[in-house]
């Protein structure tokens, strides 16, 4: 499934569900793109109730200056430097809101204030696709399992 989102706030987010995965292309104005140090990434899957923010690999030297090779953070302290980013450990059948939040400031003192957009994005039984604006940036849609 493919989805775009409103753009809200100078940002527009783009996503592609595959089988196991979830892409997303963040598109931003020059004005939104000002001081932006990246996004912070969470997940929410309604059918387990869970809540987490997602991992990356990318971070910011000033704080940690010799990463290992195998080193796992937090989006939260150490955000998706890209404007390109990959969900792989998605699940088929399954329904996720992904919240994107973007941060400026500085490494050690991220601000978090921006407004971010939530749209929600249904596949229902006639394949269309229903959206509604919130206050934060998320994307929601069910992940269809491929048969064959």
């Amino acid at each position: 499934m493919r989805f775009k989102s409103p753009k809200v706030g100078g940002f527009r987010v783009f996503a592609v569900a595959g089988v196991n995965t979830i892409s997303f292309g963040i598109e931003a104005t020059t004005k939104a793109k000002k001081g932006l140090l990246g996004f912070s990434v969470e997940r929410f899957d309604p059918q387990k109730n869970e809540r987490f923010t997602m991992p990356g690999f990318k971070v910011f030297k000033s704080v940690i200056p010799n990463p290992g090779p195998h080193l796992q953070v937090s989006t939260f302290d150490q955000p998706v430097q890209s404007f390109l980013w990959d969900d792989f450990t998605a699940g088929a059948d399954h329904a996720y809101e992904y919240t994107f939040q973007p941060l400026r400031g500085k490494p050690k003192n991220l601000d978090r204030s921006a407004k971010p957009i939530t749209t929600t994005s249904d596949r229902s039984s006639n394949r269309r696709l229903r959206t509604t604006l919130r206050t934060t940036r998320s994307f929601f849609w069910r992940r269809n399992r491929r048969s064959g």
